[in-house]
C-alpha cells in the first residue's frame, strides 16, 4: 500500500499522466516540424511559382481574379520559405536564424507574409461578392488596373503595420525570440495583430462567402425554373440584375469560394491555437508546453 493518502494519490497519477502527454506531445511535434517543414516548403513553393508561371503566360492575365491569386501565391511562399531558416538552425545545418539582423527579418517577413496573405484572400472575395450581387458594376469595378493597386495598397499597409516586430525580435546563442524589455508592448501588439491578422479578415470573409453562396443558390434557382418554363413553351424572359451572371463567371465564384473557404478552414485552427497559447503567457506558463510549441513552430508566430 502507499503512505500517500488516496487524494494526494489520485493528483500524484493525473501529473505524471499529464507529464507523460506533454512528453509525447513533444516528441510528437518535433518529428512534425523536422520532416513536415521540407516537404511543405518545397513542394508548396514549386506548386505556387507553378501557378503565377501560369497566371501570367495565359489569357488569365487579363483577369482581375489572376492579379489576386498570383499576389497569394507569391505572398504564400515568402512565408514558405522563411521556415527555412529555423528548420536549418534546429538540424544544426546553420545559426543564421539566431544571427542579428537576420532574426528579425525572417519573424518580420513572417508576420507580413500572414497578414497579407489574409487581406488578399478577403480582397478576392469582396471582387466576387461585387460580381455576383451586383454584376452591373462588375466591369467598372473588378479590373486589373484596379486590383494591382489594391495588392500594392495591401502589401505597403502590411509592411508598416507589421514594423515594430523588427523591435521586439531578438537574437540570442539558441533561439530568436522576444526582448524582454519590450514584452509589454509586444503583447499588445499581438492583440492588434491577430485582430487584423486573423479576426477581422477571416470574419469578413466567412460573412461573404454566405452571401455569396445564397446569391448563388438564388441565381441556380431561377435559371432552372425558366429552363422548365420554356420547356412548357413559354416566353423565355432575359435575365437582368444578379441573373446576368454569366456561366464562366459562376465558375470562377465557385473556385474562388473554395479558395476561400479552404483559407478559412486551415487558418481557424491557428487562430485558436494563438489565442490559447496568449492565454498561456498570460498565465506564466513555459513556451515548452506543447501548445506553445505548436504556436511557435507551426504557427510561426
Amino acid at each position: 500500500m502507499s503512505d500517500l493518502p488516496s487524494d494526494n494519490l489520485t493528483q500524484y497519477d493525473t501529473f505524471e499522466n499529464q507529464t507523460d502527454f506533454d512528453e509525447a506531445a513533444t516528441q510528437f511535434v518535433n518529428n512534425l516540424y523536422l520532416y513536415y517543414t521540407p516537404i511543405l516548403t518545397i513542394l508548396g513553393s514549386i506548386g505556387n511559382l507553378l501557378s503565377v508561371y501560369v497566371f501570367f503566360i495565359s489569357k488569365l492575365r487579363l483577369q482581375s481574379t489572376s492579379q489576386y491569386l498570383s499576389a497569394l501565391a507569391v505572398s504564400d511562399t515568402v512565408f514558405l520559405l522563411q521556415l527555412l531558416a529555423p528548420w536549418l538552425s534546429a538540424m544544426r545545418v546553420t545559426s543564421i536564424f539566431f544571427t542579428g539582423g537576420f532574426c528579425q527579418v525572417f519573424v518580420y517577413l513572417s508576420y507580413v507574409s500572414c497578414c497579407l496573405s489574409a487581406w488578399l484572400v478577403m480582397a478576392f472575395t469582396i471582387e466576387r461578392f461585387v460580381a455576383v450581387l451586383y454584376p452591373l458594376h462588375r466591369n467598372a469595378w473588378c479590373t486589373v488596373r484596379r486590383a494591382r493597386n489594391v495588392i500594392v495598397l495591401l502589401t505597403a499597409g502590411a509592411a508598416m503595420v507589421n514594423l515594430p516586430v523588427l523591435r521586439f525580435a531578438i537574437p540570442s546563442r539558441n533561439d530568436c525570440n522576444i526582448d524582454k524589455r519590450y514584452l509589454v508592448y509586444a503583447a499588445r501588439f499581438n492583440l492588434v495583430d491577430t485582430m487584423l491578422s486573423f479576426t477581422v479578415p477571416l470574419s469578413m470573409i466567412v460573412l461573404m462567402n454566405v452571401w455569396i453562396i445564397v446569391g448563388v443558390y438564388r441565381i441556380e434557382k431561377t435559371r432552372q425554373q425558366m429552363m422548365r418554363s420554356q420547356s412548357a413553351g413559354q416566353q423565355r424572359m432575359r435575365p437582368t440584375g444578379v441573373l446576368a451572371s454569366p456561366g464562366s463567371q459562376q465558375h470562377v465564384t465557385r473556385m474562388l469560394l473554395i479558395v476561400s473557404s479552404v483559407f478559412v478552414f486551415f487558418n481557424l485552427p491557428a487562430y485558436v491555437f494563438r489565442m490559447i497559447a496568449y492565454a498561456y503567457n498570460l498565465m506564466g506558463v513555459g513556451v515548452q508546453h506543447p501548445i506553445l510549441i505548436l504556436k511557435i513552430k507551426i504557427i510561426c508566430h
